[in-house]
């Protein structure tokens, strides 16, 4: 008897070693700890999807970021996989473009297979990402936008505007 509920307790405990892992992937020793932060970007009252975001410490600390998605919310990592940022007050800095085709592209593809690649290679080439927020939105020391992250769950929301630039390309595509 004693015997078999030794097996079992072992038995058990390996198979509780094997479900929960073995510690998995440990965090780095000098991160520190970090609080889930989003940040919802709008400009002109549009969602940006696709926005570069990156929350610069004011004083000392590491630079965090992230993407907006569809929504325009941007979930912010450290070290560009550890989710959430450390407490601290930060300047705000997004950088939004939009892809502007060349002149290249407003001509009709060819059909002949060797000059569509010709052509296809300097649609590639003409293919520019040109911003379209106001310059001061992507400059860290200039930036009007600061967070300040807490303990806990945060969520922000910022507004930017589109440069006079950036609001004709956007009518334009």
């Amino acid at each position: 008897m004693i015997i078999r509920n030794w097996f079992s307790a072992v038995a058990l405990w390996g198979i509780f070693v094997f479900i929960t892992g073995c510690g998995g992937a440990k965090l780095p020793s000098d991160l520190p700890k970090l609080y889930p932060t989003q940040i919802e970007v709008v400009a002109d009252g549009e969602k940006l999807d696709g926005a570069s975001v990156l929350l610069y410490p004011i004083g000392s600390g590491e630079t965090v970021g992230g993407v907006t998605d569809a929504k325009g919310i941007a979930k912010i990592n450290t070290r560009g996989q550890y989710a959430g940022a450390p407490a601290g007050k930060y300047k705000v800095c997004v950088n939004w473009s939009v892809i502007v085709e060349g002149p290249t592209s407003k001509k009709p593809a060819p059909t002949d297979p060797k000059e569509l690649t010709k052509y296809n290679d300097r649609v590639a080439s003409e293919r520019q990402g040109k911003p379209v927020l106001e310059p001061v939105y992507n400059d860290s020391r200039n930036t009007p936008l600061e967070v300040e992250v807490a303990e806990g769950k945060n969520s922000f929301s910022v507004e930017v505007k589109l440069s006079e630039e950036g609001k004709k390309l956007r009518s334009e595509n």
